[in-house]
Parts: structure tokens; sequence; C-alpha cells
């Protein structure tokens, strides 16, 4: 019993996280069967609450430990059986929220032209992601201020419905262009979807609108320098090479053509596509490389604190770059402050943080993808490389590069590999070497256009310069993907994954890492 009480004190943020997601499950998946009073939701609240308090303790105190341990209680309480239940009810809201978030709700306006009444949705607002082109259709979300319904589309005014995000789909959209931060004003039908309701439309129907108050004008300028980034890119590169290069610098992947993200895909690198902790660390080391950790390094925390704040504003506030964005911070003022920082514990935190904020995150693959990574880099690795240390041939290894990028690759895939298997049916196992291979030319390119980005925001001919010399990374990284995504390679395929055949591979790895974890402890004590 001692033995747990150690492991899950040394381990409470693991059960925070834990609880938490369990709670996230709890919300999504049975709010339709909970919707009681707040009263005596919150009676219920307070009866577990209390039940946390009393419970353990006495069955602790009477069973268990001695009378003269009684700051072992305390710290169980404090640590680990109050927060897991606080978490749990957290996690719950949360999942409840998320199912609220998904956008405005048009049943009722699509159930009433189902029964023969029949109108026009009119809605005023801003483009808030990267319209994408499919099937002859322009599809993107749209952050609408004013929306209303009409009973006839020659009205200007109708019965107010409410504000909230909607999916646009601009059917036969020709020549039309629409970029994200436009204000528009659309008139279209109402219409359902697998991801919630839509407004569809006729290019005709679209008018664009100036900007007007302040919080549109900060998006305007956001819009001014992704543009200005954007439109250098595409005119001193070929549009294959300059959709790269908007994917890895601004975080749009919709006009890179769809084969070379399947040999990305294919060949195990298609999280270099994404922009995600590899690239914001990259970012924050040439900082630090560029202005040296001078006797000002307040001042250079701070810079980075605001230059990664300005990043993320304008990549449109990613789960991944925000994650990454967090750790870095994280890591940056430990340092500040002489302190060493706690990888888990601020993995498992802005897990958690990142959720509460924004609970439609529980939608993003990406959100799932960029935390189960860094999962096998802060849990997984890091036993790899304490296993195998012992291991006599791999002592003159140790060291290496190419020895380290190995390891930490299978690590990362061991936690995210059931997650591509449930997402995209297959999982290639030569990702290994294909990272290896690739990704040495990926920094040399990804550097050359992290300061081809700064000079075009301030003299665009600048940049486009040191676009030049790109080309050849450019050609050699499509050659490696495309050569490591050949048909024959060895690759895992599965399908029909169920969401419970996941939940039990990741208790299971989780309680394995635990007992190991605490094996190796137990063993370096001995010593």
């Amino acid at each position: 019993m001692r033995r747990l009480y150690w492991i899950a004190l040394n381990n409470h943020y693991i059960l925070w996280t834990v609880s938490f997601g369990l709670g996230l499950f709890l919300g999504i998946k049975l709010f339709p069967y909970f919707q009681i009073p707040a009263f005596l939701y919150f009676s219920i609240i307070g009866t577990v609450l209390l039940a946390s308090l009393s419970g353990p303790v006495y069955i602790l105190r009477k069973n268990t430990i001695s009378d003269g341990n009684v700051l072992e209680v305390k710290n169980l309480l404090l640590i680990v059986i109050i927060p897991v239940v606080v978490m749990i009810l957290m996690g719950y809201l949360t999942g409840v929220n998320s199912k609220e978030t998904k956008g405005i709700d048009l049943s009722p306006v699509v159930d009433r032209e189902e029964g023969g009444t029949t109108g026009v949705i009119i809605a005023k607002g801003r483009v808030s992601s990267h319209p994408e082109t499919r099937y002859g259709s322009l599809y993107f979300e749209m952050d609408a201020e004013c929306f209303w319904y009409a009973a006839d589309s020659r009205d200007d005014e109708g019965e107010y419905i409410e504000d909230g995000k909607i999916d646009i789909i601009i059917k036969r959209s020709g020549n039309l262009r629409i970029k994200r931060d436009d204000l528009i004003e659309v008139k279209g039908e109402a219409g359902t979807s697998p991801n919630g309701s839509t407004v569809r439309a006729n290019s005709g129907n679209i008018r664009f609108i100036s900007a007007g108050g302040f919080p549109e004008r900060i998006f305007e300028f956001r819009k001014t320098v992704y543009n200005c980034i954007n439109r250098t890119f595409y005119k001193y590169l070929n549009h294959r090479y300059g959709s790269i290069a908007e994917a890895l610098i601004l975080g749009n992947r919709t006009n890179v053509p769809d084969r070379l993200q399947d040999d990305f895909r294919q060949s195990g690198t298609a999280h270099l596509m994404a922009i995600s902790g590899m690239h914001i660390s990259f970012i924050v080391l040439i900082i630090y490389v560029t202005t040296g950790r001078s006797k000002t390094s307040f001042v250079l925390i701070v810079f980075i604190i605001l230059f990664l704040v300005m990043y993320n504003f304008l990549l449109g506030l990613k789960a991944s770059v925000l994650r990454a964005s967090i750790w870095m911070i994280s890591a940056a003022v430990a340092t500040q402050w002489n302190r060493q920082s706690n990888r888990p514990r601020i993995l498992c935190i802005s897990f958690i943080l990142l959720l509460i904020l924004s609970p439609s995150f529980t939608h993003d693959i990406g959100f799932w993808f960029s935390f189960s990574a860094m999962a096998g880099v802060v849990f997984v690795y890091p036993l790899f490389i304490k296993i195998l240390s012992n291991v006599p041939p791999v002592e003159r290894i140790a060291g290496s590069i190419i020895y380290r990028t190995l390891i930490l690759t299978i690590s990362i895939q061991l936690v995210c590999g059931p997650l591509i298997l449930y997402y995209f049916g297959s999982l290639p196992l030569i990702s290994a070497v294909s990272n290896i291979l690739i990704l040495p030319f990926f920094y040399m390119l990804l550097l050359l256009l992290m300061v081809s980005a700064i000079f075009a925001v301030i003299w665009p001919p600048l940049g486009g310069i040191i676009l030049k010399v790109t080309p050849p990374l450019f050609k050699i990284m499509g050659w490696l993907a495309g050569f490591l995504s050949r048909p024959g390679l060895p690759v895992i395929k599965a399908s029909n994954i169920m969401p419970l055949q996941l939940f039990i591979y990741y208790i299971g790895i989780t309680m394995l890492l635990i007992m190991v974890h605490s094996s190796l402890e137990k063993k370096m004590k001995a010593k």
C-alpha cells in the first residue's frame, strides 16, 4: 500500500490528466442524458466533494496507516484525491461545453423549410478559416456577427437567430477569391452536414464589407501581414514549392497538392508539414543564437513571449502551436529563474488548460496528435534511453544524433501509432529512417523560409532573394518523401479500430510505463 501511495504521489499530474480525460469523455458521450436542474447538479457536486474529504481519511486512518502519519493522508488528499474529483467534474463541464460550442444550430430553420416555408439565411461576419476548394465548391468557416432568417431574398431584415460560427459552402465559386479574415455578407439557404449546420450560397450572393471597429481592424492587420508573406512565397517560387512554404511557415496546407501530402504521410513524415513543437523550438533556438544569452536575459524572455503570442495570432490559434508555445514559455521562464522545468507536469497542465480555454479542440485531430507525440517524447523516450544505456553494445553509440533520433521516433510512434491507425488506417514502419534522412534538409529549408518571411514583411524583394536558393532543398525533400512512400515498404494496416480499443491500449501503456519507471527508481536507490 505504501508503494501505491508513493506512485500516486509522484505521478499525481498524470492522474489529474487521466481524471480530466474521463470527465471529458463522460461530458461528450452522456451530455444528452444528464440535463438536470442547476440546484440539483451543484448539490451532487457538493456531496461528491464532501465524500472525497471524509471517506478517504476514515479508510486510510483505520486500515492502512498509523495515527502518526496524518501528514501522508493530507498529502494524498490535497495532491491526489481532491484534485482527481475536481478534474473529473471540470472535464465533464468541458465536454458539455464542447457540445455547445460547435456552432449555430439551424435545425429549426431547416425543419421550417421542409414544412413548406421557404426563405433565405443572411449572415454578416469574418471568414475565420482558410477557404478550401472541393468538388468545385468553396468551403470555409465564418464567425457571424449578424445572423438572421428572412422570408424573401430581397429583405434586408428578418427574424434574428443568433451569432456564432457557421460553415459556409459557396457552390460554383468560379473565379471568386475569398481569404481568411475577409469581411463578407452571405445570402443562402440553410442546410446540415456531419459537422453541423451550414449555409449554402452561390458566388453571386457574396458581398465584401469594409472593416469598421477596432477588432475588425486587428484582423485586417493580420490579413495584411499574412498576404505580404504569402505573396512573396508564390511570387518567387512555383506553385508547388510556394504551397509547401505556406504550410511550413503560415500553417495553411489547403494548397499543398494531395499527391505530395500522401507522399509525406506514407513515408511517416507528415508531421513536418504541420507547424508543431519542432517548428516552435527551432524558432526559439534561432532567437537565442542570434541575440545571445546576454545580461538582459529578462528582456529576451519577454521578447520570446511576445513573438510567440503574435505568431500564434498570425497562424490562427492552432492547438499544436499553442501547446508548443506554452511549453517553450514555461521552459524559458524556468531558465530565467534558474529552475529546472518539469516537462511531464507542463505537458499535463497545458493539456487541461487548452481544453478548458477552447473545448472545441476535442474535435481537432492536430490537438490529439500533438499531445500524443509529446507524451512519447516526455514519458517513453527517457525510459528507453535509461534502459538501453545499460546495454553494453549501445553504450558506444548512445551519444550519436542518429541513435537518439531513431529512439525518439520509435518512442513517438509507440504513442501516436494507434491514433494514426485509427484516423488513417495505415502506419508506415519506415518513418524512423525517413526522419533521419529528411530532417537535415528540412531544418535548412525551415531556417531560410523563416528569414525570408521576416524580410518579406519589411521589404518583399529581400525575402525573395533568400527564396532563390531554396528550390534544391524543396526538390530533395519531395524526392525523398516520394522514394520512401513507394509500395512494398513495410507498413501496418488496420481498419475499424474502435475507441474502446484505443482506451484499453493507452490505459495499458500508461500502467506499464508507471511500473517500469518505479522499477528503475527502485534499482537506482538500491545502488
